[in-house]
């Protein structure tokens, strides 16, 4: 055994990494969870402006429109602002439609950016420079909510809120890709939750997400951000919780968005590399801690083909996922079955 030793310390050491990181997500999850405001006194309605950028949706502007005129919320509250993005189909037309019977939506179309800034960052800039509420939303333009989306983030707001990051939902699908990558969103939303319940955050969804006006221009907006093709969520609520923010993560399921899922491979590797093209923006911190993640995870899985004693901590690592994932599951309203999990493994 002793003889073994040597050998065995380099998962023991990628197994201690891992471990600081579960512990962490569990500790911020946690946080974040007793971190909610109480449902049950809504209170006064604040004003609030929700931002659309839209990029040649004209199929899927009508419905987010529609979800957004039912809400259970005062018209007279909220706005919402649709900023057509060099848009070439019917974009447009479509909200024009919707404009002629709702007196807080509005249209604004912009026909070129300036070079080498990214186009939906400069929509959602305008956009906010348009808007008359202290209170931002941001959500893309196919992004379908329930009723009582904008009475969950009075709430939040009300509370003392600086940051509410929201939840993706995606619609179902019986496609292998969605349910191979249904753990995988499971143990996103679970990092952006536990780094909220820590108070760094570095991971938001820009879906459905929202801030103040305050900790918006406090932060530097997204005019630093400009250049980067993405990251108008998690570069800039990086930035806000460097600023002071309060982030907290919404768990109440009324508030949560509802989007699309990718309708193929192609389209989905082409979201992922927009994502990932913000990573080299990313501050010291999130990187570091990606980096040392995915490195202990790589040698845990390795380590056993050199030596196979060592497949004892991958074991355990397996078993630690599954219930970390199963524990999110029950918190975001999913279901997590083992082939799935054994699946994305």
């Amino acid at each position: 055994m002793i003889l073994y030793f040597p050998a065995m310390i380099p998962g023991i050491i990628s197994f201690g990494i891992y471990l600081f990181f579960s512990w962490w997500l569990h500790r911020g999850l946690s946080r974040a969870i007793r971190r909610q405001p109480d449902f049950s006194h809504n209170g006064p309605h604040v004003g609030i402006s929700i931002i659309i950028a839209a990029h040649n949706e004209a199929g899927a502007i009508s419905e987010t429109l529609s979800s957004l005129l039912k809400q259970d919320y005062p018209r007279d509250r909220f706005e919402i602002i649709v900023v057509a993005d060099r848009c070439t189909d019917r974009t447009a037309e479509e909200v024009r439609r919707f404009e002629k019977d709702a007196e807080n939506l509005r249209l604004f179309e912009i026909p070129a950016v300036p070079e080498a800034v990214s186009p939906k960052k400069y929509a959602l800039q305008q956009g906010i420079q348009y808007a008359r509420f202290r209170y931002l939303i941001m959500m893309d333009a196919d992004c379908r909510v329930k009723s009582g989306y904008l009475q969950t983030f009075n709430i939040y707001f009300r509370n003392g809120t600086d940051v509410l990051i929201n939840v993706p939902k995606m619609k179902p699908g019986n496609s292998w890709l969605y349910h191979y990558l249904h753990p995988e969103r499971l143990f996103t939303w679970s990092i952006s939750a536990a780094a909220a319940g820590n108070d760094n955050p570095f991971l938001a969804f820009g879906t459905t997400w929202g801030y103040t006006r305050e900790i918006y221009e406090k932060s530097g907006g997204l005019t630093p951000l400009l250049r980067s093709l993405s990251g108008d969520d998690d570069l800039l609520v990086y930035r806000m919780g460097q600023a002071g923010a309060r982030t907290d993560f919404c768990f109440l399921k009324e508030g949560w968005g509802e989007t699309r899922f990718p309708a193929s491979l192609k389209s989905f590797i082409i979201q992922r590399r927009r994502h990932h093209s913000a990573g080299r923006y990313y501050a010291a911190g999130p990187r570091t801690g990606y980096l040392f993640y995915h490195l202990s995870n790589y040698m845990l899985w390795f380590l056993p083909l050199f030596f196979l004693p060592s497949l004892i901590f991958l074991v355990l690592k397996w078993l630690i996922d599954y219930l970390t994932l199963r524990r999110s599951a029950i918190h975001f309203r999913e279901s997590l079955s083992l082939r799935n999990y054994l699946f994305f493994e």
